[in-house]
């Protein structure tokens, strides 16, 4: 091969490998998870201002405030790992909580998150969850006997939190109230919770039937819930 041939596969190989790189620098940020945010802030190497990552989770319900440059919100996954991130710029019309999103961020060393950029998901997915008794991010299952633990470890500041039940309806629990129905829900462990459901009482609604109810708990223990859903089992 001659010196021209070099120098042309040469040239070949630096204009490849600079699409390369620029094509590296256009990708989105490695997704990371939400509970390793504080390894991720010490691991911001010297001279750089921060690092980039994409964050996945849901809104925690309650927690956008509009701000000056865009808004504040509190991202949690399925293992209840949460993260307040900034965005900034204007959000898409469609984010609100209990939506899956991912935001691309910039992660500084002392842990503050700023997004300029989020893509909300498709809510599709998690009706056809829901319909198969799966949980997903935002609305994590809980034990009934875990409920009294969360409204005793209620803070300042929280009014209600957003769960998930599963279990079984009790025999004659069930009374029909103006705007839905209470009921009485057991687990295998014979705990049992008193739910009020608000909204139209579905059909599967029976003593002995298997159901998941999602649920509010608020500070005064009590329980309400206005979407149940039949488990896949």
């Amino acid at each position: 091969m001659g010196i021209r041939g070099i120098i042309g596969i040469a040239l070949l190989i630096g204009v490849a490998a600079f699409f390369i790189i620029q094509g590296m620098q256009h990708t989105s940020p490695p997704y990371a998870e939400l509970g390793d945010l504080e390894k991720i802030a010490k691991q911001v190497g010297a001279g750089k201002e921060y690092t980039k990552v994409s964050f996945r989770g849901e809104i925690v319900d309650g927690s956008i405030q509009r701000t000056d440059y865009g808004m504040l919100f509190v991202l949690i996954d399925e293992k209840d790992q949460k993260v307040p991130i900034q965005f900034h710029g204007v959000a898409p019309q469609s984010l609100q909580t209990g939506r899956e999103v991912v935001a691309k961020c910039k992660v500084y060393p002392d842990e503050t998150v700023i997004s300029h950029e989020l893509i909300v998901k498709c809510p599709s997915k998690y009706e056809e969850e829901e319909s198969a008794g799966l949980a997903h991010p935002g609305s994590p299952f809980k034990e009934l006997a875990e409920v009294p633990g969360l409204v005793k470890d209620m803070g300042a500041g929280t009014e209600s939190l957003q769960i998930r039940l599963r279990g079984k309806i009790v025999a004659g629990s069930i009374q029909t109230t103006d705007d839905g129905a209470t009921f009485t829900l057991a687990d295998d462990q014979e705990h049992t919770l008193q739910i009020r459901f608000r909204g139209v009482v579905p059909e599967f609604l029976e003593a002995g039937r298997r159901v998941i109810a999602t649920c509010t708990v608020f500070k005064d223990g009590a329980i309400e819930s206005d979407a149940l859903s039949l488990p896949s089992y």
